[in-house]
């Protein structure tokens, strides 16, 4: 039986104060997300005035989602840094817990109502429809707070929701077409592109939709990643600059309705960041006015839907990620196998690394690595799960290696055994107790990590 862990919020504060009748609120995010993607969560707070000292614990269910990192922290707040923040790695810290410890004796600590304390990310690891809630709880740590004058404050909570998109899933999020805006981070004056995601995209012949997001953060530069043909030539870029961008689009080959597997981006919609340090914009899809997100069949007829909004965060810059590709590929149905490279990119003093690969059993099947390019690759650095469709990898050096950009590091093959046009993504995430992590040459974990 699969032990279930709750995550925990720990806070630390002094043990000694006199007592108030002030409040403070915490407020936990809802999101969904697609299995073995990711959803951030915002801690945001109401009441945030004079505060010297917090502490409370927060839980989930961990067969749900586990920790992934700390996407911000207010840069408002004196003192608060990633630093504060301590994931499963933590001293006394077991799987799926983390800390946070705030204090701040001269009490200048102050936000306004509804502004975000700090942002954590999480991987979805369950199954498509499972569900949980983030909330505030007691347990290991009893909630408290206190102001400059050491008063004791009450602290009051709302959960936050969470749930992996699916089919069947009943009560929403089951046959309804989903459209899941991406959440992102970019540094000062960088680049981004929010990738749209849909599920259910079934049998479609025309859509529509608004997009929103806060001009004074990010700007519009263009869509990309299109998997809706012809959807760049039906764009009003007319309000750009107020953070609107409006697209009506049409099948070119209405013969052939558009059907996209669950996962895919239908395109991504890309900024440069103009904002500070800390600052984010929502990415809103919109569902009000004459040209609200809305995809129809070959009647006309809206499809049931379910819309959830996506956003950006600009935080420090990092410098360029390190870069995991996996390749596309296309085979010929006559071939009886098919491979992928998985290469590298910003490949600098790594010391170990660690993700699993996921595909599709019903086209491929068999897999076998292949192609050891790195050093100390072998066949045991991999546990392969042919029923489930998985591979678990981990590699390790005694120093740290240096790759030129583009480098293969190995190749995954598979049997083909699906029918023809079809096809299978083969993607590298977080599953199980086993997250994407790359550790550099000074043990350090590295957190600007991009996955293609």
């Amino acid at each position: 039986m699969m032990k279930r862990y709750l995550l925990s919020i720990i806070l630390g504060i002094l043990s000694f104060a006199n007592y108030s009748f002030g409040q403070i609120e915490l407020n936990f995010s809802g999101a969904t997300g697609n299995a073995n993607g990711t959803v951030d969560v915002d801690i945001t707070v109401n009441g945030f005035t004079d505060i010297a000292g917090l502490q409370y614990s927060g839980a989930w269910d961990s067969l749900v989602m586990t920790y992934n990192s700390v996407v911000s922290t207010n840069p408002n707040l004196p003192d608060l840094t990633v630093n504060n923040i301590s994931g499963p790695e933590g001293a006394a810290l077991d799987e799926g817990q983390f800390s946070f410890q705030y204090n701040n004796p001269n009490g200048t600590g102050n936000l306004d109502d509804g502004e975000v304390l700090f942002t954590l990310r999480f991987n979805l690891v369950g199954e498509e429809c499972a569900t949980t809630q983030v909330s505030l709880t007691g347990d290991p740590t009893s909630i408290e707070a206190f102001d400059k004058d050491f008063n004791l404050l009450d602290v009051t909570s709302t959960s936050g929701d969470i749930m992996i998109n699916g089919s069947d899933c009943g009560g929403g999020g089951g046959d309804e077409l989903t459209i899941t805006a991406g959440m992102e981070t970019v540094g000062p004056g960088g680049a981004v592109c929010v990738p749209i995601t849909v599920t259910n995209f079934n049998d479609v012949q025309s859509g529509s939709g608004t997009i929103l997001w806060d001009p004074t953060v990010i700007t519009y530069t263009n869509l990309d990643n299109i998997a809706l043909t012809g959807v760049d030539g039906s764009l009003n870029t007319s309000n750009v600059s107020n953070g609107e961008l409006k697209f009506v689009w049409s099948n070119p080959d209405p013969a052939n309705p558009l059907t996209l597997p669950d996962g895919s981006i239908i395109f991504e919609i890309c900024f440069t960041a103009i904002g500070s340090v800390g600052d984010m914009s929502t990415i809103t899809l919109s569902e009000a006015g004459s040209l609200g997100f809305e995809f129809a069949d070959d009647d006309g007829t809206a499809f049931p839907q379910i819309v959830t909004n996506g956003k950006v965060t600009i935080t420090e810059d990092t410098g360029p990620p390190f870069m995991l590709d996996v390749s596309d590929v296309t085979v010929n149905m006559d071939s009886v196998t098919g491979c992928v490279d998985i290469t590298v990119a910003n490949f600098t003093n790594i010391l170990s690394m660690q993700f699993v690969l996921t595909w599709d059993t019903d086209i491929l099947n068999n897999a076998n690595p292949t192609s050891f390019m790195l050093d100390g690759i072998t066949s045991n650095s991999f546990l392969l799960n042919q029923a489930n469709g998985s591979a678990t990898f981990s590699w390790n050096d005694n120093v740290g290696v240096d790759l030129a950009d583009n480098s293969k590091i190995f190749s995954l093959c598979f049997d083909l055994v699906g029918e023809c046009n079809e096809s299978s993504d083969v993607q590298i995430v977080s599953q199980g107790t086993t997250n994407i992590e790359i550790v550099d040459g000074n043990t350090d974990e590295i957190e600007n990590v991009s996955i293609d």
